[in-house]
C-alpha cells in the first residue's frame, strides 16, 4: 500500500525529513526580508545621491546672478552652446522635441515618461523617498528623455547643463551603435533586476540535498541562488548607458564650450551618473538582505527520526 505524500514535509536525496514553515512563518519572512532588504539599500541610495545634491547649490551659485535670480553670462553660455548642440546634432531631424517644463501646465505627463526602473524603484515603500516627483523636473532639479514621446524635458533656466546629457540619450538610440544595444537591453535589465529582486524576497532558499521539481522550480531555485548577481546584471545596462549618455552629449559641445563651462557640465553631470550607480548596488544589496533575512525567518525544521 503506497502512503500518501505530505505536502509540508519536504523529504532530501539522503532520507532527511524538514517540515515547511508555517503560512505565518512565511509572510513573517516575506516582509521582514523586504523592510530588511529596503532599510540596507535606502542608506546606499542616500549616500551616492548626496554628491548631486550637494552640487546643486554650487552650480546654481555659478550660473544665476544673486541680484535677477536668473542665468548670469556663463549660464547663458551653457544654455546657448547647449540648445546649439541639439540644433545641430541630427536629432530634430528624427523627430525629436526640445520641450521647456516652464512651458508646460500638466506635470503628470512626466510621471508617465519616467524611465522604467525608476517607476520601479518609486513603487518601494522605502527607496521610493529618494527618487525625484515629476515637480523636481520643473523645479529645474531633473531633467529627463522620453523615449517613446521622443522628448526632452527640462528647465532650461535652471538646469541648461542637463540638456548635454538628456541629448546624450536620444543619441544613444539613433545614432550610435554600442548605445543602441545598451538602450534595447534597459527594459530586459530592468526586469531581469526586478525578478531576482521578487525571487530574494519571495521564494525560499532550498535545503541541501532538495532538488528543484520542474522547469518553473528549477528556474526559480536559479533566481534564488543568485539573487544579488543577477539583479546587479540586470542593473549593468542601464548604468553604462546613462555613462555613454553623458560621453556622446559632451562630444556635441567640446568644440564650443569654454574650460570653465565644461568643468561645470562635466562635474554635475559624472555626480548626476552616481545616482544611477547608487541606484543598482542599492537594489543589489536589497536583494540580498531580503534573501538572508526572509530565509532566517522562514526556515524548514529538520524533523527528527
Amino acid at each position: 500500500m503506497v502512503q500518501g505524500v505530505n505536502k509540508n514535509v519536504i523529504v532530501t536525496n539522503d532520507g532527511r525529513q524538514y517540515q515547511k514553515p508555517s503560512k505565518s512563518k512565511i509572510v513573517a519572512g516575506i516582509y521582514g526580508g523586504e523592510f530588511a532588504g529596503m532599510a540596507a539599500g535606502a542608506p546606499i541610495l542616500l549616500a551616492f545621491q548626496q554628491p548631486i545634491k550637494t552640487f546643486f547649490p554650487k552650480m546654481a551659485e555659478a550660473l544665476i546672478s544673486d541680484e535677477t535670480l536668473e542665468l548670469n553670462d556663463l549660464g547663458k553660455e551653457i544654455r546657448k552652446i547647449s540648445i546649439d548642440a541639439f540644433k545641430k546634432s541630427g536629432l530634430p531631424e528624427l523627430g525629436i522635441k526640445l520641450v521647456d517644463v516652464k512651458e508646460v501646465e500638466d506635470l503628470a505627463d512626466f510621471e508617465n515618461s519616467l524611465p522604467e526602473i525608476i517607476k520601479i524603484i518609486k513603487k518601494l515603500p522605502i527607496l521610493n523617498r529618494f527618487i525625484p516627483e515629476s515637480e523636481s523636473v520643473a523645479a529645474g532639479m531633473n531633467a529627463l528623455y522620453d523615449y517613446k514621446g521622443k522628448r526632452l524635458f527640462i528647465n532650461l533656466d535652471q538646469m541648461p547643463w542637463a540638456l548635454v546629457h538628456e541629448m546624450g540619450h536620444a543619441r544613444n538610440k539613433y545614432l550610435d551603435k554600442f548605445g543602441k544595444i545598451l538602450n534595447k537591453m534597459r527594459m530586459p535589465g530592468a526586469m531581469l533586476a526586478s525578478l531576482a529582486l521578487a525571487s530574494a524576497i519571495h521564494r525560499r532558499k532550498k535545503i541541501e540535498g532538495e532538488e528543484p521539481k520542474g522547469i518553473f522550480d528549477k528556474v526559480a531555485t536559479f533566481f534564488k541562488n543568485n539573487c544579488g548577481k543577477l539583479t546587479l546584471l540586470g542593473m549593468t545596462p542601464i548604468i553604462m548607458e546613462e555613462a555613454l549618455a553623458t560621453k556622446n552629449g559632451l562630444k556635441e559641445i567640446k568644440d564650443s564650450a569654454s574650460a570653465e563651462a565644461m568643468r561645470l557640465i562635466k562635474g554635475g553631470l559624472g555626480r548626476a551618473w552616481l545616482t544611477y550607480l547608487g541606484i543598482g548596488l542599492a537594489i543589489t544589496t536589497c536583494a540580498v538582505v531580503s534573501s538572508k533575512v526572509r530565509d532566517a525567518i522562514a526556515k524548514p525544521k529538520e524533523i527528527k527520526q
